[in-house]
């Protein structure tokens, strides 16, 4: 995981396995990630795995934000590795959660970049 600033902005390149095994640091990147700043970019590229606890790690991120005022986008979401984990959980949605009224939910396609 590599991360970089820019005034108001941090963006978090997530590498390797986004699986249980990982997630107590992924989540402990992703709340100091956004305590440091009002705009956190989360970008895939590198993501290789991807399950279902690593989809409610980026989903819960995305709620915290929302519920902080603050914006949080993911980059690179059509990766395999996510999109096949959207598909074997069965979580592709046709609307975004009651939690953000944007369009960028991730569960339904939307946040690529």
């Amino acid at each position: 995981m590599n991360d970089t600033k820019s005034n108001d902005q941090r963006q978090l390149l997530l590498e390797g396995e986004l699986t249980v095994n990982q997630a107590a640091i992924l989540r402990r990147k992703l709340l100091d990630a956004l305590a440091e700043g009002d705009w956190l970019e989360i970008d895939l590229d590198q993501v290789t795995a991807v399950d279902l606890a690593g989809l409610q790690l980026l989903c819960s991120a995305h709620r915290t934000a929302a519920a902080e005022g603050k914006r949080l986008t993911i980059k690179n979401t059509m990766v395999p590795a996510l999109q096949e984990a959207r598909t074997v959980s069965g979580f592709i949605m046709q609307q975004g959660c009651r939690f953000n009224s944007g369009t960028d939910c991730f569960w339904v396609g939307g946040m690529e970049q």
